[in-house]
């Protein structure tokens, strides 16, 4: 796949996009479709804004938890 002028490996947007988790789909899609509905003007799309804005704030706020020193030692036990 060509993308102007960068060449893109076929199995690396298969892979990449694999990964990640589409939390925020339905909120990125409506505020897709209201800019293309009102000739991509943000300001006439408020609500489908500060819906994104609030799914992706509670996306950051849900901190990872640290692994355990369990979960280390049964990940190098596989690999003894």
């Amino acid at each position: 796949m060509r993308i102007g002028t960068l060449e893109v490996p076929p199995g690396l947007l298969r892979r990449t996009t694999r990964r990640i988790k589409p939390t925020c789909a339905g909120e990125m899609l409506a505020f897709l479709a209201s800019l293309k509905r009102n000739g991509f003007d943000d300001t006439k799309c408020a609500m489908e804004k500060q819906s994104l804005q609030d799914c992706m704030k509670n996306l950051q706020s849900k901190a990872k938890p640290a692994n355990t020193l369990n979960f280390h030692l049964q990940r190098l036990a596989k690999k003894v």
